[in-house]
């Protein structure tokens, strides 16, 4: 649901970090159009919590024990297509952006940005808006990082070891 006069947004907010859900939840708590109601640590409790908390919008995290944050969304986006989405990441924002704005996401934000901004990016994408920079350098995404951005999350887990140096 688009928050209307009068309505609050209901947000589901999934992070892994304590901490840094209780600063965003600080920020959000402060606004007079949005509303937690609920907390989850991983993809699975948030995939639960979902059905008791009945969100307006996710605020998730991309790296979640259990289930990751981009299958988060396209399951939630099969079951509950209303429910919109903003992908708080401290990956690469040039990448991930385009990755889960292609699998339906509404916005990304870094979690390096000033709280302003953060709270920003939460009210736009609760008012409707999509919210998505195009990135740290104001320049369009490669067709290098458009590809990496274009691999399952399987095949960016292999990647992501075999740049580190692992086999098998």
């Amino acid at each position: 649901m688009v928050i209307n006069r009068g309505q609050k947004s209901r947000i589901l907010l999934v992070d892994d970090h304590p901490a840094m859900s209780w600063a965003i939840k600080s920020m959000i708590l402060k606004h007079s159009l949005l509303e937690i109601v609920g907390e989850a640590y991983d993809g699975m409790a948030c995939l639960q919590k979902i059905k008791d908390c009945e969100p307006d919008m996710l605020v998730l995290d991309i790296n979640l024990p259990k289930v990751d944050g981009l299958q988060v969304i396209r399951k939630v986006k099969k079951t509950h297509p209303n429910i919109r989405f903003l992908v708080m990441s401290a990956l690469d924002e040039r990448v991930y952006s385009y990755r889960v704005k292609s699998i339906g996401a509404h916005g990304f934000i870094s979690k390096t940005a000033c709280s302003e901004l953060l709270v920003s990016a939460i009210t736009a994408v609760a008012c409707g808006y999509s919210f998505f920079s195009l990135n740290q350098y104001g320049k369009p995404i490669s067709d290098q990082e458009r590809a990496i951005s274009e691999l399952s999350s399987r095949e960016f887990q292999i990647m992501e070891h075999m740049a580190a140096g692992k086999s098998n």
